[in-house]
């Protein structure tokens, strides 16, 4: 009797923390699980909210978790359940799911308590209902892809199943294209599930710039995607073509690769993709990049690098990281403990007060002073506040 009493007061102190928004309301087998999720759920020390770029609170650090908008919401998560929250603050699906998805094509896609999911309209209303699968993915091209007792297919905005669940994994369909697995072999089908590429790759990877890279019999290879012919095979290690290259390796020698055949040998033990133009390779252990012809753009002094995103690369030197620019040097020194990527025009940081972002000039338009931050999207960054 002590513990049940003791639970109902704790219960009765996570509720009363739940600000003055509405509370969920649930019924029969619902209602068990709501109550087996406050019991587990441990609320964070610090709340999220969203931060814009100049530096205000758009939305008050109130929340348990949060997640990036797209197309103008983002879910948040309230004593365990997941919503969605607009960008004046206005929660327009309230917090009474098990799983949310990142909303995608005006569409979100929701697990009840039951664990049937949803399909609803940026305002909540329902399109499509209790969809029994064990997961419903976000949509790509008018297709979620769905999980139905461990095989794959497709459903579209009605709920409908397009591609029946037949195959062994699958992925979303990007520029026409879903990767599938059957019988432990990969290829590419369409969205009226014909055949694209037979599936008979051990590996492959969606088409980067006209060209597809599989791994067939411990080799790899290329297709063209308008042929889909197997042009250049027997490759030990291979990229994607990256600006009209690939890197491969003939299990002897790194070389840069044309669309014609044509090779270049690279003298280094280590080359791979350095994004934007660029190629990461490593000398005596440590790392530099080529450009995209394959002559040295900086020398191979960094202990580690980061890939070229947005004019910038991170770099680490004796663990602290710096920047490089689109020509190598060094624009923003060696300062940081940790560091990320530049995304949307600015990148996280730690400092020595927690976190915080800069800009491409090294200019702390955000001081470290955050106890976690997220990349901006949409023009707000996720962040949890210090009280």
């Amino acid at each position: 009797m002590a513990f049940r009493f003791a639970f109902m007061i704790s219960l009765m102190l996570l509720l009363a923390c739940a600000d003055e928004r509405a509370k969920p309301v649930f019924d029969n087998f619902e209602l068990d699980e709501y109550n087996k999720i406050l019991a587990d759920f441990e609320p964070p020390k610090y709340k999220w909210g969203f931060l814009t770029e100049q530096g205000q609170l758009a939305i008050e650090d109130k929340y348990d978790d949060l997640r990036e908008f797209n197309e103008g919401l983002a879910a948040m998560n309230v004593l365990g359940l997941w919503g969605y929250v607009d960008k004046s603050g206005t929660e327009v699906i309230p917090a009474r799911y098990r799983i949310v998805k990142t909303f995608s094509e005006d569409i979100a896609v929701v697990q009840k308590l039951n664990k049937h999911f949803m399909l609803l309209s940026g305002d909540g209303k329902v399109l499509a209902d209790s969809l029994d699968y064990l997961d419903v993915g976000k949509f790509h091209e008018g297709l979620s892809l769905v999980n139905q007792s461990y095989l794959f297919g497709f459903i579209n905005k009605k709920g409908e199943l397009t591609i029946k669940p037949t195959y062994e994994s699958a992925k979303a369909f990007s520029n026409g294209l879903a990767l599938v697995q059957k019988s432990g072999k990969y290829g590419f089908i369409d969205s009226q599930d014909s055949v694209v590429i037979p599936l008979q790759y051990d590996k492959i990877w969606y088409p980067q710039e006209g060209m597809i890279r599989f791994k067939k019999e411990g080799k790899y290879g290329f297709l063209d995607l308008k042929s889909k012919s197997e042009i250049m095979t027997g490759f030990a290690s291979a990229t994607d073509f990256h600006h009209q290259y690939a890197v491969i390796n003939d299990g002897n020698n790194y070389s840069l690769l044309d669309k014609n055949g044509t090779k270049k040998i690279l003298p280094y033990n280590f080359v791979d993709v350095g994004g934007e133009g660029k190629w990461m390779y490593a000398a005596d252990d440590r790392f530099g990049f080529l450009n995209n012809d394959g002559s040295v753009l900086c020398l191979p002094q960094y202990d580690l690098l980061m890939r070229f995103q947005e004019g910038r690369a991170g770099f680490s030197i004796n663990d602290t990281w710096g920047y490089l620019d689109e020509t190598g040097s060094a624009t923003i020194p060696a300062q940081y403990p940790l560091a990320w990527d530049f995304v949307n025009g600015y990148a996280r940081i730690i400092g020595r007060y927690g976190f915080g972002f800069i800009d491409k000039s090294g200019k702390e338009v955000h001081s470290p002073k955050y106890m976690e931050v997220r990349d901006y999207s949409e023009g707000l960054a996720r962040i949890q506040v210090y009280r």
